[in-house]
């Protein structure tokens, strides 16, 4: 899914919310209201800005992973209505 000048999307594989990005400041929201909407119940992210991001649309974390690269972020899997 892209809008209309492919500046921001995401994906959908089955029921997971899959490439969310932005070139724009300020459509996080909306983009994941959007993945919803289609359908999206499970992702995964790195932790920091994305984790809360997510959990004010309902996803709660279901298990974390250590980065594969020394110091980075952890891996966060989150599950809305989980």
């Amino acid at each position: 899914y892209l809008t209309s000048d492919r500046r921001s999307g995401f994906g959908i594989e089955g029921n997971e919310i899959v490439c969310l990005f932005s070139r724009d400041h300020g459509v996080g929201d909306w983009l994941v209201a959007a993945a919803i909407r289609s359908g999206g119940v499970r992702l995964n992210c790195f932790d920091g800005y994305l984790v809360n991001l997510y959990c004010g649309h309902g996803f709660v974390e279901t298990h974390r992973e250590p980065n594969r690269t020394p110091g980075g972020p952890d891996v966060v899997y989150m599950r809305r209505g989980a």
